[in-house]
């Protein structure tokens, strides 16, 4: 009799403890996302963003750069009768005399430096969105946040590409260019997952764990083309796809301490970002969704490259004149300077928005999240709390 009261004394014990470590569990929230819109972040202002106007098109400055290696205005103009060609084919005679238009016999997409600097207009507003990421609040290259006040923003990303026609759009449509990349690549890489974990009130919880990583499931779309909510993604376990970011959130908007963050992209676009002392500020929406902002310091030649990589093609669909960005990253480049002084990095942001997804982890089966919007099921991560696992713990 006595060791059957302390068999159950002991079932008694082990059943507290497992509803107490369940219940403590429960009480902390995790939520998972796939990332539905990813592009550079830019404020669409009045003409005080660009007074010296907008950079020109692409005909623009192919009939400059034509009429500066000698040709007269009517040779120009008929090189360029049949702009842009048959897409995707190098089949005109500017593009020829383009690729090579710095000294007329190297590439100037992958030697830029092969040509003079033709100036890009850059924005000369004093709004934009990002992070004061060097602590500065009055450096002369500091913005001001146009929605919260918040001064000493750093974006000389948004400074070099801000004044080009397929950089601008009036919200809530995106820039051209980002919008066409994006929507090319949300169906050929996998997919971008988000998950917020130890939430213990999602309008204010101050400690919380964010981890970013790459899927191995591609998104799919619902009906109006977007990226479909509540599907699951298995997360990718290579290591260059993870990212452990601490945040605290305040009165329903995210936000993370400085840290490098890696992700791994894609060709099209490229092939991975590496941003130093990045950082997340999101706003957990009441639908279930996010949306913000990424920002932080990003090597400029990478992202010249990006753009480069594609020639002609990227130049003259998208008006973007490639040695007049080098030169302009070069010279809006302000962090980690080599050992000449040139600055190897520029301050960067770019808009994130994410929808409600189940994030899956492979090495642990026991790991499943998912969001808790739109009342759909919440499946929070409980380490054995249930009385069979406490038993077998024991070795029973």
């Amino acid at each position: 009799m006595t060791r059957f009261h302390s068999y159950s004394r002991s079932l008694g014990v082990i059943a507290g403890l497992a509803l107490a470590t369940a219940a403590g569990h429960a009480s902390a929230e995790t939520r998972g996302y796939v990332v539905s819109w990813f592009g550079v972040s830019t404020y669409y202002g009045n003409e005080s963003d660009c007074p010296d106007g907008l950079n020109p098109m692409s005909t623009e400055f192919y009939k400059r750069e034509l009429i500066r290696l000698g040709y007269s205005d009517p040779d120009a103009t008929k090189l360029l009768k049949d702009f842009p060609g048959n897409p995707g084919r190098a089949d005109g005679e500017y593009i020829k005399i383009m690729g090579t238009r710095g000294d007329k016999k190297t590439n100037v997409y992958a030697h830029p430096e092969s040509s003079y600097d033709p100036g890009l207009k850059e924005i000369k507003g004093k709004f934009a969105y990002g992070f004061n990421l060097d602590g500065k609040t009055d450096s002369p290259i500091s913005f001001t946040d146009p929605d919260t006040g918040e001064q000493g923003i750093k974006n000389q990303y948004y400074r070099t590409l801000g004044c080009i026609r397929s950089f601008r759009a009036p919200p809530p449509a995106h820039p051209t260019l980002a919008q066409a990349q994006w929507d090319v690549l949300r169906d050929e890489m996998p997919a971008w997952l988000i998950e917020i974990s130890g939430i213990t009130d999602p309008k204010n919880s101050d400690n919380v764990t964010v981890t970013i990583s790459r899927g191995v499931d591609h998104i799919s779309r619902d009906t109006t083309g977007g990226v479909r909510s509540d599907m699951s993604f298995k997360v990718d376990p290579d290591p260059r796809t993870h990212n452990v970011l601490h945040g605290s959130i305040k009165n329903g908007v995210l936000t993370t301490d400085a840290s490098d963050i890696r992700i791994v992209a894609d060709p099209f676009l490229i092939p991975e970002f590496n941003w130093k002392q990045a950082r997340l500020k999101l706003k957990l929406n009441d639908d279930g969704t996010l949306k913000g902002i990424l920002g932080g310091y990003h090597d400029w030649y990478a992202l010249y490259w990006s753009y480069a990589e594609s020639g002609w093609v990227e130049e003259h669909s998208a008006s973007v004149d490639m040695p007049a960005l080098y030169y302009s990253l070069k010279r809006n480049a302000d962090a980690y300077p080599d050992a000449t002084g040139q600055n190897t990095a520029i301050s960067t942001a770019y808009e994130v928005e994410a929808v409600p997804a189940f994030v899956l982890h492979t090495d642990d089966k026991n790991d499943k999240k998912v969001s808790d919007a739109g009342g759909s099921i919440q499946v929070r991560h409980v380490e054995e709390a249930n009385m069979g696992g406490w038993l077998r713990k024991l070795g029973w």
